[in-house]
């Protein structure tokens, strides 16, 4: 029988072989400190894992890849409450699987008559493995500490092959963030020489220091697909909860690409809103009103600072909704009086 000669060529998964590894220590009466996948250690906040079990019904339903246009506007909200950024949820938004999933297959929509694929060294091995899968030729990018775990793009001359370019900031492994002059110079070079930049944002509620920025704020986004989840910035790993943002074509190609995947499930979505309920909001603080609009208008610290507290209410079907927008650092965006702000630590941040 033959298999697939690119996973025979492959070496084992590096979190597959840690795994291994740290089992036969155990077995051996070791205990060993685990540098193998980056599951958190946090506890799930409870309100999530209320409102996921609050959002199954009774009966299933195969969902729709494009996701539920609630929880759309919810990362749109998001990612303009956090980055002041303005995305179309109906246009630029896919909600996915986390973001490995989506990362690992994306290749298979970027690769045409270009085929080849620059990934960071070091690096998250999916990059380099979707590609290979995708039949792509993968150069490496050299990070070094000398440039602050930036590439070096004036040493990179393979442009006009590129078909993506990936980079991961805050980065896996190192930690480092990128200024907004990185995205803003390599957007350039992607827009000139035609291949798409793809920004890996899974760690962007991690960091030391200075806020990050993100890809998305540069001031033309035609060649930039954002990936972004839930995983590590609310201890969600199991969830599988993500999404892509993409100029149209992009986000159009993903969208004629991904039900053939078997894409998206219900039980994530359920985490930000039911598909029957409707919720109500206020402001546990400045007893700001929000109704349907929750979501949007004030994000604020979830503790001693202003916090949205949601009612949850029943459907006409008896099904319940629940909706949390616990939000990240910086200052309340109500209109009304609130002015409070967070505490500038992300390991402290928590879900939407």
């Amino acid at each position: 029988m033959q298999l697939s000669p690119i996973l025979a060529e492959l070496a084992q998964y590096p979190f597959t072989r840690l795994d291994d590894w740290r089992a036969e220590a155990r077995r051996n009466g070791i205990e060993p400190i685990d540098f193998g996948v980056g599951d958190p250690r946090e506890v799930t906040p409870a309100f999530i894992r209320k409102a996921l079990v609050a959002g199954i019904d009774e009966r299933s339903s195969y969902p729709r890849a494009v996701g539920l246009p609630e929880l759309r506007e919810v990362i749109a909200a998001w990612l303009a409450g956090r980055y002041g950024v303005s995305v179309d949820p109906a246009v630029e938004l896919l909600p996915t699987l986390g973001s490995k999933e989506a990362i690992f297959s994306f290749a298979q929509v970027a690769v045409g008559q270009r085929r080849l694929i620059a990934v960071p060294e070091p690096g998250y091995p999916v990059y380099e493995r979707g590609a290979l899968f995708a039949g792509a030729e993968v150069v490496t990018v050299p990070l070094r500490e000398g440039s602050g775990w930036l590439p070096d793009l004036d040493a990179f001359d393979r442009w006009d092959e590129l078909a993506v370019f990936w980079v991961c900031y805050p980065n896996n492994p190192t930690g480092a963030t990128a200024p907004l002059s990185f995205y803003e110079e390599l957007a350039a070079r992607a827009r000139e020489h035609g291949f798409l930049v793809c920004s890996d944002e899974a760690y962007s509620e991690l960091w030391f220091g200075e806020e990050p920025v993100s890809a998305l704020q540069v001031a033309d986004r035609s060649n930039l697909v954002v990936f972004n989840t839930l995983s590590k910035r609310s201890s969600m790993t199991g969830y599988r909860s993500g999404f892509v943002c993409a100029p149209k074509p992009i986000a159009d190609a993903l969208r004629a690409f991904r039900p053939s995947l078997g894409q998206r499930h219900r039980s994530s979505s359920s985490v930000h809103r039911s598909r029957r309920g409707r919720t109500s909001s206020t402001c546990s603080t400045c007893a700001r009103s929000t109704a349907a609009s929750a979501r949007r208008c004030c994000r604020c610290w979830p503790r001693k600072a202003c916090a949205l507290r949601v009612e949850t209410r029943r459907s006409s079907s008896g099904s319940r909704s629940t909706a949390h927008p616990r939000r990240l650092p910086a200052a309340c965006s109500s209109t009304g009086s609130c002015s409070r702000r967070a505490p500038s630590s992300a390991r402290q941040a928590r879900a939407m």
